[in-house]
């Protein structure tokens, strides 16, 4: 199949590759698959064939599910009030004399260095 123009490839659902020779082929992203071996060990190569099997899917439909899986799951977002109330300042405002704590801080140091 040739490829059509730029602004119709993408509703034709076609890819472009371009291999280290420079020449660039399309292709129907559905339709390429990479071979990828892969070591089990025994006890996992087994459960994995039984899992499949109960759910009707072969071993290689059921280890692409997993890794498509985990790939869309991305990084977790945690929730933010988990951290909430963990801590008791026991009333400190330190925010509120920031700068003159640090001016008072740098003051302090410049004086003891010119001694």
């Amino acid at each position: 199949m040739p490829c059509l123009g730029e602004g119709l490839d993408a509703v034709a659902g076609l890819r472009w590759a371009e291999p280290a020779g420079g020449q660039k082929y399309c292709y129907a992203g559905y339709a390429v698959r990479m071979r990828t071996m892969i070591v089990l060990p025994d006890h996992h190569h087994a459960e994995a064939k039984r899992k499949a099997a109960r759910d009707g899917i072969s071993l290689s439909e059921y280890i692409r599910r997993l890794v498509a899986d985990d790939l869309d799951r991305g990084v977790p977002a945690g929730d933010p009030s988990a951290i909430f109330g963990l801590f008791d300042s026991g009333g400190s405002r330190i925010a509120d004399g920031k700068q003159a704590m640090i001016s008072e801080a740098i003051d302090k140091q410049f004086a003891a260095r010119r001694r």
